[in-house]
């Protein structure tokens, strides 16, 4: 019984890795960055902790990329 419910939470937990990954990236490419590596560590049920590494892509005290972030957002 108890490796069906370990089972049942790791893929829990598991389903919500995708959604977690897609909110982050989308917040750090909305400020001209993008991310290099990015490391989630699953500490409990519905409890996960992460850690990204990100790099900013332009300069956003320019005109041009004022106007390239206005687009992503």
């Amino acid at each position: 019984m108890g490796d069906e419910k370990t089972k049942q939470w790791l893929e829990y937990n598991l389903s919500l890795i995708p959604k977690t990954i897609e909110q982050s990236r989308a917040y750090v490419a909305a400020r001209g960055a993008k991310i290099l590596s990015y490391s989630i560590t699953i500490n409990g049920y519905d409890s996960m902790s992460s850690v990204m590494c990100t790099q900013d892509e332009v300069d956003p005290g320019t005109e041009k990329a004022r106007k390239e972030l206005e687009e992503r957002l």
